[in-house]
């Protein structure tokens, strides 16, 4: 006899809400008109945690879902902490992940650079998410994943390896400084502090925090004003 194939499965990372509210009337929308569809087309067996059984702890069988899963698919629409934290708890495991969300959702910096499907939710959205998310699948699922904490891991791996650790902390963080969005920001300014360990601190904050933080009592030194290099050297330190 033959064994049956086991399907693929995907685990739906979204905003759930009391069962009759706007939120899962979104949910349910997205999910079963334009995200189950697609999957089930393409052997996925879909799982949504507000139609799991419960037999035990709901929060213990989202995470072994959120671990165990072939692919899951998260809808960041209104920012909800959940979807977060269980966005994240993917991430570090390095596992294929599609993000989806609304238009018009601003994506906080962390995730900013992650590679996002954006939807109308209008009966013609979903026709355009369904012809648009074939491609997310077949990407997350082929290539290798990068994410925040994936890319964090492999910078704090290639500083510790690199024959100047600390000047590759710095160049790591100087980039990232390049890419921090100017208009409509309070200028921010980078505060450093050697320990008697070896280590590096570094905070990047406004001038009026550094005050009310006391950073200067506290042993920090600035090392760049308003994203702008002290000096005309990257990172001078003073």
């Amino acid at each position: 006899m033959i064994d049956e194939i086991k399907k693929k499965t995907c685990f739906i990372i979204t905003p759930v809400g009391n069962e009759r509210s706007d939120i899962r009337r979104m949910a349910d929308g997205v999910i079963i008109s334009g995200v189950r569809p697609v999957l089930e087309a393409r052997g996925f067996e879909v799982i949504a945690p507000h139609e799991m059984a419960n037999p035990g702890s709901i929060e213990m069988t989202v995470i072994q879902q959120i671990l165990d899963c072939d692919l899951v698919i998260a809808n960041l629409t209104g920012l909800n902490p959940n979807v977060m934290y269980e966005l994240a708890v993917r991430h570090s495991f390095g596992k294929p992940v599609v993000c989806i969300a609304e238009n018009g959702t601003t994506l906080p910096f962390d995730i900013h650079s992650q590679q996002t499907l954006f939807y109308t939710n209008d009966m013609y959205g979903v026709k355009e998410l369904q012809e648009s998310l074939p491609d997310y699948i077949e990407k997350a699922m082929t290539k290798d994943p990068l994410n925040p904490i994936i890319n964090a891991k492999s910078d704090l791996h290639a500083a510790a390896n690199a024959s100047d650790p600390e000047k590759t902390i710095i160049n790591k963080l100087n980039a990232l400084m390049e890419r921090l969005p100017s208009v409509g920001r309070e200028p921010k300014n980078t505060y450093r502090k050697d320990r008697p360990n070896g280590m590096v601190t570094f905070y990047i904050c406004t001038e009026a925090d550094a005050l009310a933080y006391d950073l200067f009592e506290r042993g920090y030194k600035l090392v760049v004003r308003d994203n702008k290099y002290l000096g005309g050297q990257p990172w001078k330190l003073l």
